[in-house]
């Protein structure tokens, strides 16, 4: 399995919520020029996972617009490049079909994603969104990148709710009919 360079541990990160230290998963987000924007953190419990407060995941004030930015889990290897929302589902994505991936943090900056020059194609991969959010984002950014003669392409979890983490892990649940 892949493991990214760019992802660093603190074992003693100030989390505001709980008002102490915790465990946390760090991670640069670079803007679209490559210069770092601002820092994300992923707070995890004794195991892990997800610390279980209101939000695990905080960024940084950044020091500029993140718009068109990501954090870039994997160098580029050839012209094809993916993108995902979520640090741990572009990790899975990339495990999945063996491509650099990297995390857009959100809908909303995975929409305005710039993609890298030397970079053929984009391989989206979308959240299945209840609200269709991360649909939206998927599409907008491949209708974009498309009339800019990269090749684009979308991939959607079957199930509603799952992302490819939860695909590439077995979680998904069939919501019966």
């Amino acid at each position: 399995s892949k493991i990214s360079d760019k992802l660093r541990y603190h074992p003693k990160c100030w989390e505001p919520e709980t008002k102490k230290n915790q465990k946390a998963m760090l991670a640069v987000f670079t803007g679209a020029d490559g210069v770092a924007v601002t820092m994300h953190r992923t707070y995890l419990d004794a195991d892990g996972g997800k610390l279980p407060i209101e939000s695990p995941k905080k960024i940084l004030p950044a020091l500029k617009k993140m718009s068109g930015g990501a954090v870039r889990l994997f160098p580029i290897e050839g012209g094809t490049l993916g993108i995902a929302e979520g640090i741990e589902t572009a990790l899975a994505a990339s495990e999945d079909v063996n491509i650099p991936v990297w995390a857009a943090l959100s809908s909303t900056l995975l929409e305005s994603f710039e993609v890298p020059k030397g970079v053929k194609q984009l391989v989206i991969f979308a959240d299945h969104d209840g609200n269709y959010a991360g649909q939206k984002a998927a599409f907008v950014l491949a209708n974009r990148v498309a009339i800019k003669g990269i090749s684009a392409i979308v991939h959607i979890p079957e199930v509603p709710g799952d992302d490819w983490l939860d695909v590439f892990v077995g979680r998904s649940v069939k919501i019966p009919e």
